[in-house]
């Protein structure tokens, strides 16, 4: 897998654009490390440890999300039959992927460090691409907020859900868990930051 074509095709995308994000912020002795002639260099690192280690974390991570996702899809399906309840329990089980997919990023792998905890949202990206491969054609974008309200607040989330956000006044905590992600370029030319 770490040599197969298409692994060196997007390494290679992914190098380019590291490259010139270093490059942009005037760190050109890092960039130098991002050249389409390192792709093995970072083949061979993925195949030897610790690089296997980390290789193997990380697909173990993908492999959990993927199937908290399948099970989260299973249990709101099911919870289809009984259309009164549905939206409630289809909220009440998708809140419990989250914390799942949270936990395992955050415990089970290697990649709990602070300043990688972004990464979760980019292992989400790939694994849905590998699930549904029309997904591949649509450039990422998204992002999750999180809004603990007030106690004793007065919005509802009917308006939530009609496009409406809560008074800043009604509002305990406002966390921004996703940003937005970049599309993805068709060649190392196109790359920008």
């Amino acid at each position: 897998m770490v040599f197969d074509a298409h692994t060196n095709h997007s390494l290679n995308l992914v190098l380019a654009s590291a490259r010139q994000r270093l490059l942009d912020a005037g760190n050109s002795k890092s960039a130098a490390f991002f050249t389409p002639d390192q792709v093995g260099s970072f083949q061979n690192l993925a195949t030897h440890s610790p690089g296997d280690t980390l290789l193997h974390s990380l697909l173990f991570t993908e492999m959990e999300m993927v199937n908290g996702a399948a099970n989260a899809l299973n249990d709101i399906q099911k919870a289809i039959s009984n259309a009164a309840t549905a939206p409630t329990q289809a909220i009440a089980r998708f809140a419990e992927y989250g914390a799942h997919l949270t936990d395992t990023f955050d415990k089970i792998s290697i990649y709990s460090n602070e300043s990688l905890r972004t990464l979760n949202s980019m292992l989400m990206v790939e694994a849905s691409r590998a699930i549904d491969l029309s997904f591949a054609s649509v450039a990422p974008t998204a992002m999750a907020t999180l809004f603990v309200l007030s106690p004793g607040h007065k919005f509802q989330l009917s308006d939530y859900l009609n496009g409406e956000l809560p008074p800043r006044e009604e509002v305990a905590l406002a966390q921004t868990l996703t940003n937005e992600l970049a599309p993805r370029a068709a060649n190392p030319a196109d790359v920008s930051s």
